[in-house]
């Protein structure tokens, strides 16, 4: 796995961008939902989870584990359990403690088919069952040994929060959400703002403000000047064209971080013209990648050679379609496509690097092949809903990281028909249960080889075209350090620390 957690500065000169004891950054979206079981890691609602919720162990910016709410853990030597021992004297963000039986009953919650937890995904495929060993350590049992296991419980999904406050339609008020980490909620205005204010009672280091206050600003131009007037103290999702502009602001720093993150085109294969793969294959064969890479994403991308980034543990080269749109129009007409045929690109354009650009052109390339392609935009929000419904759309604009560094973890979400990701609605058996038989596989090289198989049939089935390996660019007032993005794309808040004037 390439080195995924080194950050790059830019520029550093010193400006004051904010208030006296609080931090305000400006996100391209914020939170539309709160509760961590219905969370999807690498969303916007990641970034607030990260500061509401502990979980039991916790990645820093080079991506080691450290204690979080376990202060210790233990991988059986079959590997097919985990144990954690849940730290004395922590409490929720009510004042009640943190115990292994509010553990249990979290993850009992995520695990039960009948929640509808969109968390679970990240559970089912491995956890067998939960269990006390005493007052403070909870035992997960695996389904069969995973070697990136413990990775699962750092993710979002797996925050902390009290028994009394589970239920996604519980948590539509601020007030509902009762988590455990280093700030609590003080005020949600969705849409709009989500105001954060520093827990006295947190376990570990104090909070460094007293309030963290995350604001929408979807507007790239917004963002930047809010950055540049001291408005905001951070931002994320800097445009890959303002980089220059912004590395050359005083009192500003940039960083870029890799990630397992790939943007990428999926098809809704259920649709009549998407259900034929002469004709996913075409529409791959009409995108101009090296525009989308190195002009509408220049800088914060590298091209993408499978659906499974180059930074993750089980990647292969398996190359991509090469621009060639006399070859994408052969394969229509092969597969019987009119031309004039109409297609409809759903495109969450504030949520993704470049979204509006690579959107429109995408909409140029298909449309150089004889579609008719209409782009319908949206706010991040109603495109989740949309997404969610597996209704509604054609081709969407999307992406995706391996939660874990494992290109298990890249796959196995959507290895199955009718798991809620699965939004291309893609059905290949074969390629399901090779997924299932990696996954448990102990032998790396074997393990690879069967990665190596899934990843070049689903180049074969092309229910996706992958566009770009995804660096996230953010942009920060000098002083502040300790804000990064994880390799999942999700800014990092909680270890923010401004410097004294």
């Amino acid at each position: 796995m390439k080195a995924l957690f080194a950050t790059s500065v830019i520029a550093l000169t010193p400006i004051s961008a904010m208030a006296e004891g609080d931090l305000t950054v400006g996100l391209s979206a914020i939170a539309t939902r709160l509760d961590a079981q219905q969370l999807v890691t690498g969303s916007a609602d990641a970034i607030a989870s990260s500061l509401i919720y502990d979980t039991l162990v916790i990645r820093d910016a080079k991506g080691a584990f450290r204690p979080g709410v376990a202060e210790t853990w233990e991988v059986a030597p079959d590997g097919k359990s985990l144990r954690f021992t849940i730290r004395d004297g922590a409490t929720f963000h009510d004042g009640t403690p943190i115990t292994a039986a509010a553990v249990k009953a979290l993850f009992d919650s995520t695990l039960d088919p009948a929640n509808n937890s969109l968390g679970s995904g990240a559970y089912k495929p491995y956890v067998d069952g939960v269990a006390l060993a005493g007052d403070r350590t909870v035992v997960f049992t695996l389904k069969y040994p995973y070697a990136a296991a413990l990775a699962l419980f750092a993710i979002p999904s797996g925050g902390i929060q009290s028994p009394g406050s589970l239920g996604a339609q519980k948590l539509n008020e601020a007030k509902a959400v009762v988590g455990s980490g280093p700030y609590r909620v003080a005020d949600w205005v969705p849409g709009d703002s989500l105001t954060l204010e520093a827990n006295p009672d947190y376990w570990g280091a104090k909070p460094a403000f007293d309030h963290i206050i995350l604001r929408e600003i979807p507007e790239n131009e917004s963002r930047l000047l809010a950055l540049e007037t001291g408005e905001v103290g951070v931002i994320n999702n800097v445009p890959a064209t303002s980089l220059p502009t912004l590395q050359d602001t005083p009192g500003v720093q940039v960083q870029t971080f890799p990630s397992t993150r790939i943007q990428y085109l999926g098809f809704n294969t259920k649709i009549p013209l998407l259900s034929d793969k002469r004709v996913r294959q075409a529409l791959n064969y009409a995108i101009d990648r090296d525009a989308v890479v190195n002009t509408i994403l220049a800088g914060v991308a590298n091209p993408a050679t499978s659906f499974v980034s180059s930074n993750a543990w089980g990647h292969a080269d398996v190359g991509t379609y090469p621009y060639d749109p006399d070859k994408a129009r052969a394969l229509l007409q092969e597969a019987g496509v009119a031309a004039g045929s109409k297609l409809e690109l759903a495109v969450p354009e504030a949520y993704l690097p470049g979204g509006r650009q690579i959107g429109e052109l995408l909409q140029a390339n298909f449309n150089a092949i004889g579609l008719d392609t209409t782009i319908n935009r949206y706010e991040w929000s109603t495109f989740q809903g949309v997404m969610e419904a597996h209704k509604g759309y054609e081709a969407y604009l999307l992406g995706w990281a391996s939660v874990t560094g494992d290109a298990d973890r890249s796959l196995t979400p959507f290895s199955a028909l009718g798991i809620t990701v699965n939004f291309a609605n893609y059905d290949n058996p074969q390629v399901f249960d090779w997924v299932k038989e990696a996954a448990g596989q102990t032998d790396p090289a074997l393990r690879k080889a069967i990665y190596r198989k899934v990843q070049e049939q689903l180049k074969e089935d092309a229910p996706w075209a992958p566009l770009a390996e995804i660096r996230y660019a953010i942009g920060t007032a000098a002083g502040l350090s300790g804000v990064f993005v994880d390799h999942n794309g999700v800014l990092v808040l909680r270890d923010a620390i401004q410097a004294a004037p």
